[in-house]
């Protein structure tokens, strides 16, 4: 895994890739609160310029897994699982669409996938655990938050 400031020289080597390219070509990456338009993502037409991008954009998601407090992050992106046909299976879910919702999460790094269809917790994820068996959950919805800190209450509620 990268550390800190490996991935400050990721976004900084392919930020500087992608001013260049957009110094040559004339385009700019929008700002934030600028409206989408076909114009404002002319930029990523240099395939270069579009991977500098996403690189970058992928090392600040990694980084701000890193940094944020896991509650925090928690409370941004709401999520869960185990494996994807066991929690189909006693939820009665679609193992596909299940399956694409955790990946989105993996992605953010709520959850990671240690091997095809097969998820972990990480730091931002260990915070919606409960600590209590399946079973009893089912059997006693109404308990599933009593007695943890709140933080999957919260989520459960958002």
């Amino acid at each position: 895994m990268p550390s800190p400031n490996q991935l400050l020289a990721i976004i900084q080597t392919s930020l500087t890739t992608l001013e260049q390219i957009c110094s040559n070509s004339g385009t700019h990456v929008p700002e934030v609160d600028e409206p989408f338009t076909p114009l404002s993502e002319a930029f990523r037409a240099d395939p270069v310029a579009a991977q500098a991008a996403q690189t970058a954009s992928a090392a600040a998601l990694h980084l701000a897994a890193m940094l944020t407090p896991p509650q925090v992050s928690l409370y941004h992106i709401v999520g869960g699982g185990l494996h994807i046909k066991e929690i189909a299976t006693k939820n009665g879910q679609d193992p596909d669409k299940l399956g694409r919702f955790i990946r989105f999460l993996a992605v953010n790094h709520v959850y990671r996938e240690v091997s095809p269809d097969v998820f972990a917790n990480t730091r931002i994820s260990s915070m919606l655990d409960t600590l209590k068996p399946t079973a009893d959950l089912f059997a006693h919805p109404e308990d599933k938050y009593d007695g943890t800190i709140g933080l999957a209450a919260l989520a459960s509620h958002q």
